[in-house]
């Protein structure tokens, strides 16, 4: 599997892909814990633009110290948004302190749902425990074993975006970049991987066709999404040092046959 040629740790990864998603603000990078098992957060010292208290900014105060998204911020127009300059909009990293699959996927749902994207971007970085995640459509049966997974203790769940099922384990890093919808860049998003592993690393990784990170002929990143109004999503995984027989032993399919009498 092409993802061993990466052999350093995720925390390295981590630290990586933080220093290339760079805050747009020039004042010092700061860093707070939100929460135990939710996120923590690295942004400008000075007072973020959406926060709350004091009567500034507008909207509702959230569990992550900023504010959730009101009705002026769903009446911008889609061509209103993309005229946003970018040195308008800030971009932070929140890294997640839960290694457990239900609860990054709730978290991640809970941003794109009330988070206030218009004028700030977030890339989140997760890493689950030992567990298959499955797209909004698909059945378990028939992309894993389930009564496999159940004796092995690896967890099941199911996520809000298509695609088809990954294995997630410590090392296995998962990115969720959200934007508004009218700046969705899938490209864009990937690029900003392969700069990293680049730069970091001098690993040549590329884009093919169908928005998977490549090297060698190997898949190392798979891609989905979730696009509604007015907010949107793209998460993709980045293999860095997984267990390849619990990922193929996981990914198996039941055999499962029904007999009518």
């Amino acid at each position: 599997m092409a993802a061993m040629v990466v052999k350093r740790s995720s925390a390295v990864a981590v630290r990586s892909l933080c220093r290339m998603y760079v805050l747009t603000s020039p004042s010092p990078v700061g860093s707070q814990l939100i929460r135990q098992g939710q996120a923590s957060c690295c942004y400008s010292s000075t007072k973020h633009p959406f926060q709350g208290g004091n009567g500034e900014g507008s909207g509702t105060s959230s569990p992550t110290g900023h504010l959730t998204m009101n009705s002026s911020s769903k009446q911008l127009s889609t061509a209103d948004i993309k005229k946003i300059p970018d040195a308008e909009v800030r971009k932070s990293v929140f890294i997640s302190q839960s290694n457990d699959v239900f609860t990054n996927l709730a978290l991640e749902d809970w941003i794109y749902r009330n988070f206030d994207l218009t004028h700030h971007h977030i890339l989140m970085l997760w890493i689950n425990k030992p567990s298959v995640v499955i797209g909004r459509h698909q059945n378990p049966f028939s992309e894993t074993n389930v009564s496999a997974l159940a004796r092995n203790g690896i967890e099941l769940a199911r996520r809000n975006s298509g695609g088809g099922a990954v294995y997630h384990d410590p090392g296995n890093l998962n990115c969720t970049f959200f934007m508004p919808r009218a700046r969705y860049d899938r490209k864009y998003n990937l690029t900003l991987l392969t700069r990293a592993l680049y730069r970091e690393y001098g690993i040549n990784a590329e884009l093919s066709a169908r928005d998977d990170i490549v090297l060698l002929g190997k898949k190392i990143s798979g891609t989905a999404a979730k696009l509604g109004q007015p907010n949107a999503y793209h998460h993709c995984t980045l293999l860095v040092n997984s267990n390849k027989l619990h990922l193929g032993a996981s990914l198996e399919k039941d055999n499962v046959s029904c007999c009518f009498g």
